[in-house]
């Protein structure tokens, strides 16, 4: 106890028992207190000194490639050791570590510093190590602008847009990987890769065929994999981002007509994509492909956003000009009545949201139907083309 006197005197009415030496509230007395024998149980409230606030961050890791491991010039430190968690620990108490590799057969642990590019390395898993703060939950918007030849970033939680360059005269498209900070931007056949202020860009032409076009980009943080539709050759591909000129496999090639869109949702490990009139869903690494919803509705999906918070997928179809939503298994299909016009990128984010329309409007909305639409940074927008949010 603390020493004060003691003047409380909310007590119930009732009287004081020998041996009962605790006390309870009790709610049949107002929530009054009277005292009670000890070896009852009940729940409990203890008041602590109240502690400063304090901003704390937590180092935490992601698989990012199986068979490959940071290159030589980037290792800060090789250990062995039995345990895998002893090795990734060993990364998070090192604040030049931002990568690590540990091989489960021999014991092996390489960690090191940051990786640009990675290197096949039988029987390692490389891991990514990322922070975490608490206060810093928000995430990036970016705005291609084809007129302007610009792409544009903000918080979306707070709007305030910034240029920011991307390596490219005309983005097609453009996403931004939280884990490293490069932006990756799509011009016709090719991929620039850089950071937000500019530095370390370089272009990686994605095929040989320049007549091919890339129409969309997502990229997934948590298996370390971008994926872009290119359109040309109707088919889906897929990059491992942690590897130097972007390693790329096939994750769709076969059944396809006309793709336009794609929408990683790493939480879930799934890739979804618009082909014509249907949406289809695919895991990360190629397995498990389903059709989600193929309706006469829908014509020409250009676009397509998964908001898991609503369990909702939203698509843009070009010629109907309407915002669609459906559930995740494609049931229960409507669209927003007459929201706009002309309406191009769509990106989720907070139960929110976001499109751009035919004059290059920024829009804000709910995910419900037939609520405020609010409007974003229009005066900055010549030619808006697309909406990504990472």
């Amino acid at each position: 106890m603390t020493g004060d006197p003691f003047d409380y005197t909310s007590y119930a009415a009732t009287p004081f028992y020998y041996g009962s030496d605790c006390f309870v509230m009790d709610k049949d007395e107002d929530y009054k207190w009277e005292d009670e024998i000890c070896y009852f149980k009940n729940a409990y409230i203890c008041e602590t000194p109240a502690k400063p606030a304090t901003a704390w961050t937590s180092r935490e890791y992601l698989l990012a490639r199986k068979s490959f491991s940071p290159v030589v010039q980037t290792l800060v430190q090789n250990i062995t050791t039995p345990y895998f968690l002893q090795c990734g620990s060993s990364c998070v108490a090192n604040e030049n570590c931002t990568t690590f590799a540990y091989n489960e057969q021999t014991g092996d642990c390489r960690v090191a510093g940051p990786v640009k590019h990675s290197q096949f390395s039988s029987g390692f898993d490389l891991y990514s190590l990322y922070e975490r703060k608490p206060e810093d939950t928000s995430k990036n918007i970016l705005v291609g602008d084809e007129q302007g030849k610009k792409v544009w970033m903000a918080d979306v939680d707070k709007m305030v847009f910034s240029e920011i360059p991307v390596g490219v005269t005309w983005p097609f498209k453009a996403a931004l990987d939280p884990l490293t900070g490069y932006v990756y931007a799509a011009q016709y056949n090719t991929l620039s890769r850089g950071t937000v202020d500019g530095s370390a860009m370089e272009t990686i032409e994605v095929t040989g065929d320049s007549s091919e076009r890339i129409t969309d980009i997502s990229i997934d943080a948590r298996s370390r994999r971008l994926f872009a539709v290119v359109q040309t050759h109707s088919r889906i591909m897929g990059f491992y981002v942690d590897t130097e000129s972007l390693t790329s496999f096939v994750l769709v090639d076969t059944g396809l007509n006309n793709p336009r869109c794609v929408h990683a949702v790493p939480l879930r490990g799934h890739v979804y994509f618009g082909d014509d009139d249907e949406i289809e869903r695919i895991d990360v690494d190629g397995s498990n492909r389903v059709v989600i919803a193929s309706n006469p509705s829908l014509t020409h999906i250009v676009a397509i956003a998964v908001d898991t918070e609503t369990e909702k997928i939203f698509a843009i179809d070009w010629n109907e000009e309407d915002i669609f939503y459906m559930n995740l298994d494609g049931t229960d299909l409507g669209a927003f009545p007459s929201i706009t016009s002309g309406v191009r990128g769509l990106a989720c984010h907070g139960g929110l949201l976001y499109w751009m329309d035919e004059d290059s409007t920024l829009r804000v909305t709910t995910t419900i139907p037939n609520s405020t639409v609010t409007t974003e940074g229009n005066v900055l927008f010549a030619g808006g083309k697309f909406l990504s949010i990472n």
